[in-house]
Formats: structure tokens, sequence, C-alpha cells
């Protein structure tokens, strides 16, 4: 069968056209040679370009003759100095089908470097031969930084020049043997290449489950590996043009945190899919997500149960993962034989409605990939949404509560945790008409904040948690250094377990010393120290507070003087000011956190706000105005590097700036993430607006464990606390600032700098620059001062008596 080679060639370089044309030309002599006296190359200490390019053309000579009865081939290279050029002349001759697609530095000219592959895809597609993994070839004049994306494309191979132009007609030559090999000659590659598409019915079900159930609000996160590629590609081709944002990461783990990111921002459900014997790479974020009831279901590929034990499988006689997903308190289905796959699948979608939250799926190759008849699976309409239904409190509850808010002269405090948008509306008017206090958790950040809708939240007096808690809501619940009778005040916790993050109070001052009003729709939730409990999701209790709220004059205006009280409490010392060098944390978040409120006032300024664990996290949650809700590797395990991970996803979901407070310690526990978070930006719809800043938090040393020992120890053994010896911690003493941009023509511009000393004119035009990304190692001392790290910092010598402002 003869078989007509069309090669496209789009370049404005005579190295790059003249090097296919060469190549080609001597395939085609060689060839045409009658007999093949090359001796078979012998290898030594050095192997010359010369050398290679001789045994190639052997190799694919006799190659090509001895499958020459089935397969006879004919080359036709066609060049073109540009894509319109190319376009309008291939439209001209229908009969010049196109196999191999080759470019110079002409196609980067198109937009960004993701555009790339769609102009290969164009140009093939105008007249298309037969498609392969080696159809397309970019040769570049330079590797210049952002080209290697180029790689990770669809079918583009991307080749560099290099002075010796054998190298480049070698290389052409190389993908075009295996084009011809993969798409021609070898039956099993060409059965691999050429066979159609198919959808796997699993994946088939769970989309259009998803698709039903979460009507689009739902993210699709996978991480490759051999026995689940089939699944993933089904899935992808079935999201394809949809709203659906499909994203894979580093890790594993990143694809947990960013199904919990997700949930927490936007309530999206998700789909996670992964390879064998990864099940037990999702860290403690798995449980944040059980915790934070985040709907979805989470595939996992595995071997037959009744393999010898299997290449990384989880399913043998020696473990059974089911059982460890189960005792975690998830749960698990086990899919092994694809007549059960109606039926198994039946079973997850109960147990994902019975239990809302990560239901996994575990299922071997031939399941993932099977298809089955039409109508053999059920169809997602037969389950309905369902929402657990909770009883009406009783009504001497609920009057209890609104006598208490209505009538009693008393400071009233809620604390937020997750909140949707129309709850947290509800809340600030609610607080504003009753003269009710507001906090945030750390685990919950910006729940409600210093500023909403860019004007300043009267009624927000900080941060209220185990750690991190503000001076005004020390000073808002203390009388001196003691709690004020529980008399005199109650403390709401909305959404909340009331569990021991939620506040620095000890077990005894809860039951003894605070009077607690706690609302939450679950009743195991309810804890042994609430006097009044509201059994309600929070939005219906908040609509009925807001119809029966009807406050006595004479107690919205003491509230009104409390919280006027506590509101001229400064939120630095003079201290805290200190030039020294390196910087203090406490010198940073003061200065940092002037220039946010100058510009959240004067230029409408809002963010994101990203906080890892650690003692500079906790310092930003507290120090900083937030203007809105933000992510916290606090909640739930509390795992340091959980709150970097989740970067990528909002980097391509957020439609506000994002400000990024990481630890050395937390990025040292994780991959690097930043070509991830690029990635994610240009993506992203909203790009040309957004700025994103990551301050690493650089003092080379475990701060939170430090001043943990600092206060409760004399010694100064503290090598456990120290990370390993780094570039940048031993450049904590260089005397100035560095700033290193590695591709001033990228579309989207990453920086990274480091900071030594505070320069508030840059850093306002560094967070107003849209579309850019820095990424900075901001050198600081450790000290334990302040932070709300212990209730008794506050009675320090450097707070004590701290003289109020006028």
């Amino acid at each position: 069968m003869h078989n007509y080679i069309g090669i496209c060639v789009v370049s404005q370089s005579q190295i790059v056209s003249q090097g296919v044309k060469e190549a080609i030309n001597k395939l085609e002599l060689s060839i045409a040679v009658e007999s093949d006296h090359g001796e078979v190359c012998k290898l030594n200490s050095t192997v010359s370009v010369d050398l290679i390019m001789t045994y190639l053309l052997q190799q694919a000579r006799r190659y090509l003759l001895f499958y020459q009865k089935k397969h006879q081939f004919s080359f036709h290279v066609m060049t073109y100095e540009t894509l319109d050029d190319a376009l309008a002349d291939i439209a001209l001759h229908p009969d010049r089908t196109l196999d191999l697609v080759i470019a110079d530095d002409l196609f980067l000219q198109y937009g960004h470097y993701e555009r790339v592959s769609h102009q290969f895809f164009r140009l093939f597609e105008a007249n298309p031969g037969k498609l392969s993994p080696y159809s397309f070839l970019l040769s570049l004049s330079e590797m210049i930084p952002g080209s290697a994306r180029v790689q990770v494309m669809d079918s583009v191979t991307l080749n560099i020049w290099q002075p010796d132009p054998l190298v480049w007609e070698i290389q052409v030559l190389k993908n075009l043997m295996n084009h011809l090999d993969s798409t021609y000659i070898n039956p099993l590659l060409v059965r691999a290449t050429t066979s159609k598409v198919t959808i796997s019915s699993m994946a088939q079900f769970i989309h259009d489950y998803m698709e039903y159930h979460f009507q689009e609000r739902w993210d699709f996160h996978y991480y490759t590996g051999s026995v689940i590629s089939g699944f993933i590609d089904s899935m992808l081709r079935l999201c394809d043009g949809t709203s659906t944002l499909c994203e894979s990461g580093p890790n594993e783990h990143s694809l947990a945190v960013s199904a919990l990111c997700g949930w927490q921002f936007y309530q999206r459900g998700y789909v996670i899919a992964v390879t064998s014997g990864m099940i037990d790479e999702f860290r403690g974020t798995l449980y944040n997500l059980k915790r934070a009831h985040a709907p979805g279901i989470i595939i996992c590929a595995d071997s037959p149960r009744n393999s010898w034990f299997p290449f990384q499988g989880t399913m043998h006689r020696d473990y059974d993962s089911k059982k460890s997903i189960e005792a975690k308190g998830i749960p698990c289905v086990y899919i092994d034989d694809q007549l059960n796959l109606p039926e198994r699948l039946n079973e997850a979608i109960d147990l994902l409605h019975a239990q809302p939250g990560p239901v996994f799926i575990l299922a071997t190759q031939s399941v993932l990939e099977c298809t089955l008849k039409p109508g053999q699976l059920p169809h997602p309409s037969q389950w309905s949404l369902l929402v657990p239904q909770i009883e009406d409190n009783e009504a001497s509850v609920m009057d209890a509560v609104m006598s208490l808010i209505n009538h009693d002269k008393r400071r009233i405090l809620w604390q937020c945790c997750h909140l949707t948008d129309h709850e947290r509306e509800l809340i600030y008017l609610i607080a504003e008409k009753a003269g009710i206090a507001l906090v945030d958790t750390i685990v919950s950040p910006g729940a409600v904040s210093d500023y909403y809708q860019q004007k300043p939240v009267s009624n927000y007096i900080g941060t209220l948690a185990v750690y991190g808690f503000s001076s005004k809501v020390f000073h808002y619940l203390h009388e001196g250094q003691q709690l004020a009778n529980p008399e005199s005040q109650s403390i709401f916790f909305l959404k909340s377990k009331v569990d021991e993050v939620s506040s620095p109070f000890s077990v005894s001052k809860l039951k003894n010393k605070c009077h607690i009003i706690q609302v939450n729709c679950r009743l195991e939730h309810m804890s042994p120290y609430t006097d009044l409990a509201v059994h309600s999701y929070l939005l219906s209790f908040l609509k009925t507070v807001l119809a029966r709220l009807n406050v006595d004059e004479k107690v919205l205006a003491y509230r009104r003087r409390e919280l006027e009280r506590v509101q001229n409490y400064p939120n630095t010392t003079p201290i805290d000011w200190l030039p020294q060098v390196p910087m203090s944390p406490n010198y940073f978040y003061a200065h940092l956190g002037k220039q946010l409120h100058n510009l959240i006032c004067e230029q409408g300024f809002v963010y994101t706000g990203v906080y890892d664990v650690g003692k500079c996290g906790i310092g930003a949650m507290r120090n900083l105005p937030k203007t809105g809700k933000g992510f916290s590797g606090w909640y739930g395990r509390a795992l340091m590097g959980d709150a970097l991970m989740s970067l990528p996803y909002l980097a391509r979901t957020s439609s506000q700036n994002i400000l990024a407070f990481i630890g050395d310690g937390a990025r040292d526990l994780i991959p690097n993430i930043e070509s991830h978070v690029e990635r994610a930006l240009m993506q992203n719809p909203h790009r040309q607006k957004i700025n994103i800043s990551v301050f690493y938090l650089c003092n080379g040393m475990l701060s939170m464990i430090r001043s943990y020992i600092d206060m409760r120890s004399a010694t100064n053994n503290t090598k456990q606390t120290f990370l390993a010896a780094s570039s940048r911690n031993l450049s904590l003493f260089t005397a100035s600032n560095v700033q290193i941009i590695p591709d001033v023509h990228a579309t989207t511009q990453v920086i990274r700098e480091r900071w030594t000393t505070f320069d508030a004119t840059y850093c306002e035009t560094m967070l107003t620059t849209p579309q850019t990304i820095y990424f900075i190692d901001v050198m600081l001392s450790h000290d334990s001062d302040g932070d709300g790290m212990v209730l008794f910092s506050e009675a320090a010598w450097q707070r004590a008596n701290i003289i109020r402002k006028d």
C-alpha cells in the first residue's frame, strides 16, 4: 500500500526548512541504495553526530525495506513562511494530507505558549493525515523561560537549535520514523493510535451524576498513572467544553487541598482520580474533607483481589485498603467485576447521600475502562438531593436567645466560621442593629472581617481562637486580666463545635466562666460547655433572629459603648515599630498592615488571604486587615503546607488579589508549586486584574515551637526547631533587597525577591501590579512577643497598661 506523507514546514529560518529537506533527502537516498554495505556501528568512548546519523539512516532503511511489501511511503515537504500562507495553499490542494507539521519561533508570535499547540492542530486539521504523538515538532532558536511549557502540550516535540545542523536533521528523521512506526507499520502501536475513542461506563455515570446534582458546580482533580489513565481520559473528554474545572497538581495531596478549597470558597463538589498505590497520599487533608462535609467521589485504581502481591496494589492477602479507609470514618466501595458495576455504583451514591463528604471507590483497570450497554447503569435522577431534616427548635430555646439579644444588658460576641455570602450579609446587618461584636477564627479567617465591600465594619474586633486572638477581643471579654463574669457577656459559636481551636480558654473556664450559645445543625456536635443549644441551620437561625430583632435602646447604647471602648485599643505597640535588622515579625506586619489599610480605603483593594500553619501565619491573620474570607491551613488537622498547596487552585479561580503568608518550615514540607501557580493564573479569566504575592517568612526555624519552648523552659537547647541550613537562611544578613525577573517578555510576570527591609512605596506598587506573581523571601528575626499565642501574652510588659488612643 502506498502512503502519501505530507510534511508541512512553517518557518522563516533557513536552518529549519533546509534541515527538514536535507533529512528527507538523505533518507530517500539511503532507501534507494540497492544493497546495504554498512557495518554494525561500534561504540567507543566518543559517539560523533556523524556516527549517529549513519546509524539512524541504516536502521531506517532496513526497517522500511523489511515492511515495503505492505507499506510504501512517499515524502512531500511543503515550506511556507507564515501560517496564513500555509493555510491558504493547503485549502487549494485537498489531496495533500498532512502527517507532520514543523514550525519555528514564528508560532510563539500567535499568543500565549498554550496557544502553540492550537496552531499546530489548526494547521493539521486543515487537511489531516494520520495523527501521532510525533506529528508536531517545534524548533526554537534558544531556550527561553516559559518555552519548557511547550513540552507538556499535546503531541508537540520541542527542539532547540544546535551549532551542528546534523542534530536538527537527526531530530526530524527520528520524529518521522517514530510517526511511521506508530501509525502505519507496527500493528500494536497502530491499533492503539487508530482505535476508536470510547468513554468508560464508570466515567459516564460519575460525570452524569455530578452534572445532574451539582449543575456544573463541581471540579475534576486528577493525578495520572498507567492504570487510571483511561478513566481520566474519559472524564476529560466528557468535561471538555463545560464549566467543570479539570486540573492536576504536583501530587495527590494537592488534589485534596484543591477540593477542600473549592468547597469552602465556592461550594463546589469534586471528583478526584488517582492511580493504584496512592490511596494514602492525601495526608490529613482527607480528614479535613470529611470534617467539612465536602461532598465528592474519590476514585482510586487498584488491583484485583485475587492478585498475587500486585505491584502498587492495596487489595491483597496482606493488606486491605478498604478497611483502612473505613477506619478513618470514610465510606468505601471496592469494584473488581464489571458485572457488579451498576450495583456497586448504586451503593457508592447511597453512601454519599447518607453521609455528605468524601466517598471512595476502589476499582480495577478493567472496571474503570469497561463499556456497558446503554440502560445498564442507574440514572442520576433516581437520587434526590438529600438534605438532612432538622426538627424545629423548641420555642423556649429561641425565646431565650431572643430575650438575651433584645433585653439583656450584656456584651454579646458572635464567633463566625465558614459562611455563605447570604449568611455573612445577614450577620453584618444583625450585628449593627443589635450591637453585637463579631470575630473570626484561625480555621476560617475573614468569615467576618475588618472591611466589607470596602467599608469598615465597626462591629468586627478581631480573631478569637486558641492562638492568635486579638488584643481587642481580649479586652472585650476580660476585666483587667480576668475573664469577665458570665452574667455580663455571652459568646455565640456559629457553625462551630466549640472545639479546642475555637478559643484560648481552658475546659474549666468554658464550663464555669463562659455563657455559651451554640448554633449547629448537627446534634452530635453540641459541646458539653454549651448553655443554650440551637439545633438549626445557620441561615434559618439568622432569618428568625432578624425577624424578631427588637433591641431595647438602653441595651443597644450599652453594647455600642463597649464596642467603642475596645476599638480604641491600638493594634500595635510602639516597640513593634523598631526598625531592627533582621526585621521582627511584628515590625513587618505593622508596616504591611498600615499599607493594606491605605490601599483598601483609598483604592478599594480587596484580597483573599492564604495563611499557613505556623507563628507567621498566625501573625498575618491577627495583625493584618482582611477584606473577606481566606484559606487557612489551620482547618481540621492543621497541616503545614496545606495553605501553600491551595495556591494553584486559588490562582486559577479567584477574582481577587491573593496574599499568602507561608513560613519557611511549611515551604520545606511540600513540593515546589511556583510553576503550578504561574500556569494556573494564566488560565484564570480574571488574570488581568489579579496580583498574587506570596510572602515566605524566613527565620530558619519553626518559630511557633520555639516560642512554646521559650515560654515553658529556661533551656537554650532549641536545636530541634532549627531548619536545615539553606541559601535563603544564609542570606539573612544581606544588606539590600534582591529582585529577580526571569522573563520580561512573558504575559504573566513572575518576580522573585528577597526583602531585608520594608519599603512602603515599593510595596504599594508591588501589590497593585496586576497579572504579576511575586515570590518574596522576607528575612525576619525570631521573637516570642505578642501575637496572642497564650492568654498571658496580653499581660507581658510590652502590652500591660497600654495607653488607649484618643
